[in-house]
C-alpha cells in the first residue's frame, strides 16, 4: 500500500503502497451498498453483490456517447464478481449490455484497458475507505494502522475491485489514469517516513513489512471464505491493524535485519 515503488500488482506481487449509471453495481462498505457517483442506493445486503437489470437510459435502447464507457466498467465488475478477474471478455460485456461487439472499442482498446478502468475505480474506493478508517487518527502511527485495516476490509468487501488491482497483472506504466489514481494511496508513504524520522532505509523496511502483513491477513481471510462474515472481516482487519502497530514499534529490529546485522 505504501512504498517507494508502488505499482499495480502482477501475479504474485502485492502493492501497498452525478450521472446515473446504466448498470447498477453496488459496492459494500460496512454492510451497506455504496453506489458510485450518482447511482441510486440499493438495499443493504452484507457480503454480496447485486446486479440490477440493465437500463440504457435511452428511448431507442442504445447508449449515448459517453455513457457506454461507464456501463462497460460496471459490467466488467459484475463479471469479475461472477467469474474471476480473467473470466470475461469485451464481447461478453457487450452481450450483457445489449450492444454490438464493436461498440466497446470506441472506449477501450482491449480488455486490459477496461480492467485498468476497473482498477482506477478500485483505487478511488480503497482511498475513500482508508480515509474513513484514518479519520480521527492521532498520528502517523495510527494512520498506518488504519491503512492496514482498510486494506483487509477492501479485499473482503470489494473483492472484484481488489482482484482487478492485485491479481490482474496490469502494468500501470501503460495507463496514465491508473498511475494517477495511485497518488492518494502512495501518499501514505509520508506517514511511514514520519514514524521512521526520515530514515529512508528504515522506511523501506517498514513499508515492505506493513505491505506483507496486511496482504497476508487479507489472503488468509479470502482463502478461508470468511469475507462474507462481518465479524470475521472486522476481526481480521483489527488483527492487521494490531500487526501494523507492532511492526511500527519494532522498526529498529526490521532495519537491523535488512542490514544483515
Amino acid at each position: 500500500m505504501v512504498g517507494p515503488s508502488c505499482q499495480a500488482a502482477g501475479p504474485g506481487q502485492h502493492a501497498w503502497t452525478g450521472r446515473q449509471s446504466h448498470v447498477n453495481v453496488y459496492y459494500i462498505v460496512s454492510g451497506d451498498y455504496i453506489p458510485h457517483s450518482g447511482e441510486e442506493r440499493g438495499p443493504s445486503c452484507p457480503g454480496s453483490f447485486r446486479r440490477a437489470a440493465v437500463n440504457t437510459g435511452a428511448k431507442d435502447g442504445r447508449y449515448h456517447h459517453g455513457d457506454l464507457r461507464l456501463a462497460l466498467v460496471d459490467a466488467a465488475i459484475a463479471l469479475i464478481a461472477e467469474r474471476g478477474v480473467r473470466g470475461f471478455s469485451l464481447a461478453e460485456a457487450s452481450r450483457r449490455l445489449g450492444v454490438s461487439a464493436a461498440a466497446p472499442y470506441r472506449h477501450f482498446a482491449d480488455r486490459d484497458e477496461l480492467l485498468a478502468a476497473v482498477a482506477v475505480r478500485g483505487l478511488h474506493v480503497f482511498a475513500a475507505m482508508a480515509a474513513t478508517e484514518a479519520d480521527g487518527a492521532a498520528d502517523a502511527r495510527q494512520r498506518l494502522a488504519a491503512m492496514s485495516r482498510a486494506y483487509v476490509r477492501f479485499a473482503a468487501e470489494q473483492r472484484p475491485l481488489f482482484d482487478a488491482l492485485y491479481r490482474a497483472g496490469l502494468d500501470k506504466a501503460r495507463y496514465p489514469s491508473l498511475q494517477g489514481a495511485w497518488a492518494p494511496v502512495d501518499a501514505y508513504r509520508a506517514a511511514v517516513e514520519e514514524v521512521c524520522a526520515g530514515d529512508a532505509d528504515a522506511a523501506d523496511a517498514l513499508a515492505g513489512a506493513l505491505e506483507s502483513a496486511a496482504h497476508g491477513r487479507a489472503a488468509l481471510l479470502l482463502d478461508a471464505r470468511d469475507a462474507r462474515d462481518g465479524d470475521a472481516v472486522r476481526a481480521a482487519a483489527d488483527k492487521a491493524a494490531a500487526a501494523a502497530l507492532a511492526l511500527i514499534d519494532g522498526r529498529q529490529a526490521l532495519l537491523r535485519r535488512a542490514d544483515g546485522k
